[in-house]
């Protein structure tokens, strides 16, 4: 039986066993239901009626988790909440399941899996929204939906999930640093975007109103890799669309790596977006290998595309010796679709290099590249 068919079963599992006494605790932590909404600022569940997240889930580090069988989840929080901590070294979204209804996240800045801290390693974890037959959605500000970062140390974040079996999944950050990333000064970056699945809807992720998102991994001396965002839908439309410095880019470090955002559809169009220096980019800094692999837009009945700025779709920067690799973006479509690539200047697949400064010598282009590729069957 399929996972998301089995969400209204292990639902009503969990609500026959005698957990479902524990009902309304005085704290207002927990609160689970048979029937009628269930409100908590812990855990909150009913087999029948709304799940509720409530008190702005603002906890350190701890997050609202609610579930449904029938109604809709909801988890809504404030700035620096569904997961936020800037003093303990890891931080957890919320999470919002649902059988039947919609099941979404909400939150402002710094939040929804958000982790920073002074010293040692910050893990962010995105928020988890999961929907047998409703939307799924999640929401943050800037410097949410997975953020990790440790000043003195390491930084991993990994953007929010989205999941839905027939209707719509979406992830969405307003701001800059957001949907999977990291950030380690002096030693590694890791970072991870934002997943949307959809079986029947359309599935997106958009994190474009910022620089550094959907994807950025950064560090100062060590190492830095990023995936970009991904997005999927069997009969929907699937899109991903980030900022400046986005969708896969992996900086400012002695070994950097980023690999574009991927769009995946069945029937629907397939689409990644991005501004300067995205689309599986990477930049570093001082001499070491650097490499930067485009994005990938496949659709088998729609149409397929990739846009990206200067210096974007698999291009890697040089301000040292390399050796660098650039992997161009490709866009792929079957009968009757269309696919297209397009990038600025120095994009599309480029190792290319600049000085740090008019004292230093130009550095050597040392590398491979290999440009665009578009491929639409005939």
């Amino acid at each position: 039986m399929p996972l998301l068919r089995r969400v209204p079963l292990l639902c009503a599992l969990l609500l026959a066993s005698p957990f479902a006494l524990v009902t309304g605790d005085p704290m207002g932590l927990v609160d689970v239901e048979t029937a009628g909404p269930a409100s908590a600022s812990v855990l909150a569940v009913s087999a029948t009626g709304d799940a509720h997240g409530s008190g702005g889930c603002s906890g350190p580090g701890v997050s609202c988790v609610a579930v449904s069988g029938t109604g809709n989840a909801r988890n809504e929080g404030g700035d620096q909440a569904c997961g936020s901590s800037w003093a303990a070294g890891a931080s957890i979204g919320c999470v919002a399941i649902s059988g039947t209804g919609d099941a979404s996240n909400e939150a402002g800045s710094g939040s929804c899996g958000s982790a920073i801290v002074a010293s040692g390693a910050g893990v962010g974890l995105g928020c988890l929204a999961a929907s047998g037959l409703g939307r799924a959605s999640n929401a943050g500000g800037a410097f949410s939906c997975g953020l990790g970062g440790g000043a003195m140390g390491a930084g991993v974040g990994v953007g929010c999930v989205a999941i839905s079996g027939a209707g719509s999944a979406s992830n969405e950050a307003d701001g800059l640093g957001a949907c999977g990333v990291s950030e380690g000064a002096e030693a590694v970056g890791l970072a991870a975007g934002c997943l949307a699945l959809s079986g029947a809807g359309p599935a997106s992720n958009a994190a474009d109103s910022g620089n550094f998102t959907c994807g950025a991994g950064l560090a100062a001396v060590g190492v830095s890799a990023a995936l970009g965002c991904v997005a999927a839908s069997g009969a929907g439309d699937a899109s991903n669309a980030g900022g400046g410095f986005s969708c896969g880019f992996g900086g400012f470090t002695a070994l950097g790596a980023g690999v574009g955002c991927l769009a995946l559809s069945g029937e629907g169009d397939a689409s990644n977006a991005g501004s300067d220096v995205s689309c599986g980019a990477s930049l570093v800094e001082v001499a070491g290998p650097a490499a930067g692999m485009g994005c990938v837009a496949v659709s088998a009945l729609g149409s397929s595309s990739n846009a990206a700025g200067a210096y974007s779709c698999g291009t890697t920067l040089l301000e040292g010796a390399g050796p660098g690799v650039g992997i161009g973006c490709v866009a792929g479509a079957g009968p009757g679709g269309s696919a297209t690539d397009a990038a600025g200047s120095d994009g599309c697949g480029a190792v290319t290099s600049f000085p740090t400064s008019p004292f230093l010598p130009v550095p050597t282009d040392v590398g491979f590249a290999q440009g665009c590729i578009e491929e639409a069957l005939p």
